[in-house]
């Protein structure tokens, strides 16, 4: 059961501890990245997690690596479009260096100007092999998100990194440990003698006050009203890429988990079953459900021969028709998520992210191992899905884009295969 605790200096610490398991994983949550920031200063959130890691190689005399082995520990970092995550895992025995690390990571940074153009140039050449804006999925999440925040990259630009100064960090760094937008999760084995010494780490983490955070995405203008276009990018090899909009106010978290499950989850998938295990016509699929509070973006790519577009427009639609009218197994599709989430109660890391993001980054219906269905999947019926799927699966919902020999493929053609209404 999820237990919380709140701290003197305003941070919430919530768990799902395990005695019986061998491992620990405490994670720090703090809402920020590309949906906040102004266009001048995309891709701070992302030098500061880099910055992070490199005050405290210096404040440990450059041997952190070293010592993080030697507690058993590992420790990373993650950031994403609304939120950062610092994780830190590993043995119990190593709970009380954790805690000390706890303390230490977001002092104030003791970087030279010269160690200071050292991470913004690892930044900058991680933006450069990323070659992110090359690439189809970059397209598709520029006109999804056309207008808004989120169109723009979580580590910015090489231009827009170098602009960012010591002193613009710094004041960044006030605004970012905002304790109203920042929680501690604990996972996995840590025993009740630990607990209050990490309770007391957590307390001399420094915190500031200002506006709170609820994750809620900024609206484009054309969200469920999308025109029929095809957008188009130019190269040798061929994918699709597909966006449907969905308005979570409509469909609870646990209705889209089960559809994106029936989608696209599993080797008995909907996808996987038509477009490679009875077809060929694919080999694999990059998918994912974007959520926020208030909407949701369910996007997928992957990519296709030039030869084969057709017979693959014509399978999605296919595969669009069945789940709309209901052929699929719902149990199967519910079982699958109920195994994926007792699974992840052994998995601390795992559980840790995915307790913290559902019950309190997302703030939906928050998940509980402890109840039938966990909580959330507890009353839907195979009939909420293919209702769902009726709604979102429209072309108002829908960006699609293309990457390929494009002046060869007309518009025209491509959305009479992709038919689902037939």
């Amino acid at each position: 059961m999820e237990w919380k605790h709140r701290c003197a200096n305003g941070l919430r610490v919530y768990g799902a501890t395990n005695e019986h398991l061998h491992g620990f994983c405490i994670g720090i949550y703090i809402l920020a990245g590309s949906m906040y920031e102004g266009e001048r200063e995309n891709g701070i959130t992302h030098l500061f997690e880099h910055c992070v890691f490199r005050n405290l190689k210096k404040r440990y005399d450059r041997d952190f690596y070293e010592l993080l082995t030697r507690h058993g520990l590992g420790f990373n970092a993650c950031t994403y479009k609304e939120f950062v995550s610092f994780e830190i895992s590993g043995l119990p025995s190593g709970l009380p260096f954790a805690a000390e690390l706890m303390e230490k990571m977001f002092l104030p940074f003791d970087l030279t100007a010269e160690e200071y153009r050292t991470e913004k140039q690892r930044i900058k050449a991680e933006i450069r092999e990323d070659s992110e804006t090359s690439t189809l999925n970059y397209l598709l999440n520029r006109k999804a998100w056309s207008g808004t925040a989120l169109e723009r990259t979580i580590a910015g630009t090489c231009g827009g990194v170098e602009r960012i100064s010591r002193k613009q960090l710094a004041a960044f760094r006030e605004h970012f440990l905002n304790s109203g937008n920042m929680l501690v999760y604990l996972t996995g084995k840590v025993p009740q003698e630990h607990l209050p010494g990490l309770l007391s780490s957590v307390e001399r983490i420094p915190t500031y006050q200002g506006p709170i955070l609820d994750n809620t995405a900024p609206v484009p203008a054309d969200f469920g009203r999308r025109l029929p276009e095809i957008h188009k990018k130019s190269d040798s090899y061929h994918y699709l890429a597909l966006a449907f909009d969905i308005d979570n106010a409509r469909f609870s978290a646990g209705i889209r988990d089960l559809l994106y499950s029936v989608l696209f989850e599993g080797e008995d998938a909907l996808f996987y079953q038509q477009m490679s295990e009875r077809t060929g016509l694919v080999y694999s699929v990059d998918s994912t459900m974007e959520q926020y509070r208030n909407i949701s973006v369910l996007s997928f790519r992957f990519e296709i021969a030039r030869k084969n577009i057709p017979a693959a427009l014509r399978e999605l639609g296919k595969m669009i028709r069945m789940v709309r009218e209901g052929a699929f197994s719902f149990e199967n599709c519910l079982q699958k998520q109920l195994t994926k989430w007792e699974l992840m109660r052994d998995d601390p890391s795992s559980l840790n992210w995915s307790m913290a993001y559902e019950n309190h980054i997302l703030g939906a219906e928050p998940v509980d191992p402890e109840k039938a269905y966990f909580g959330r999947y507890e009353g839907i019926t195979k009939e909420d899905l293919m209702t769902a799927a009726e709604e979102i699966l429209r072309r108002e919902n829908l960006t699609f884009a293309v990457k390929g020999s494009v002046k060869t493929l007309r518009d025209e053609e491509l959305w009479s295969l992709l038919d689902w209404e037939k």
